[in-house]
């Protein structure tokens, strides 16, 4: 498995590359304890093609908004139907927008499964790639983020998310559908 560094607008990202495309990835915290996380795990392979692509794509995210991502370019292995259905709507969220995890549930057919989505939220393995920080609670409020800085973090992504679609110019869309999910 490979693992790279990755400089994004929001943070350093660390990846994990199997044969079969992006595994996992990790946003680290931008103080000690990141350095600390990155100190433990390095050395890091040197930059792919892949890895290149993602950090392009992430930089056009976070600077104008759009990103040609395709989430065929993952590795599923080991990742539920359920999960993936609850990831690839997740997916579909918009820049600026966010989604309850019971309607995150309703999106993917499975109305009563607002807990069950938040699981799948919980251990999302690509943070940041799959904007599991776009799915609040129904009360709106920010009910826990696994990656570093936790709640904090969801808050700083969010925030920053929406400053960039004002400037943009972007309105609040409804999230697309779950059949739209592979690319943006």
């Amino acid at each position: 498995m490979r693992r790279n560094l990755l400089p994004t607008p929001v943070g350093t990202l660390i990846t994990w590359w199997s044969p079969r495309g992006l595994f996992r990835t990790h946003l680290l915290a931008d103080d000690e304890s990141g350095a600390a996380k990155r100190d433990e795990l390095g050395p890091f392979d040197e930059w792919d093609e892949r890895s290149e692509r993602l950090q392009h794509e992430l930089q056009q995210l976070y600077t104008t908004g759009t990103w040609h991502w395709d989430l065929a370019w993952h590795d599923w292995s080991a990742v539920t139907t359920f999960h993936r259905q609850c990831l690839q709507a997740c997916f579909a969220i918009p820049m600026g927008a966010t989604i309850s995890y019971g309607d995150l549930a309703r999106r993917i057919h499975r109305p009563r499964a607002g807990r069950a989505v938040g699981r799948a939220m919980a251990t999302n393995r690509w943070p940041l790639v799959i904007p599991c920080h776009r799915v609040v609670g129904a009360d709106g409020k920010l009910h826990g983020y696994s990656g570093d800085g936790g709640v904090a973090t969801k808050s700083q992504l969010l925030v920053r998310e929406r400053w960039l679609t004002c400037q943009l110019g972007f309105t609040q869309s409804t999230p697309a559908e779950p059949d739209n999910a592979t690319a943006r």
